[in-house]
């Protein structure tokens, strides 16, 4: 979860990192670029993004 505090609102960024795009679909189904939020979730929130962006990981630190 991140965080970034602007002028009148605070934003969150919600990170999920998961072993494919397949593991997506088997929860979600074939709408993955649609946001999911908690129940009443956005009773809380002035507003928020309802799709989803879906990244590749380029790059990870090596675990010693």
């Amino acid at each position: 979860l991140l965080r970034r505090d602007l002028n009148d609102e605070v934003e969150f960024i919600v990170l999920h990192i998961v072993e494919s795009m397949d593991a997506v679909r088997a929860v979600v189904g074939d709408d993955y670029e649609t946001a999911r939020l908690i129940s009443g979730a956005e009773k809380l929130l002035s507003r928020y993004d309802g799709a989803c962006a879906h990244l590749n990981i380029a790059d990870m630190p090596s675990e010693n």
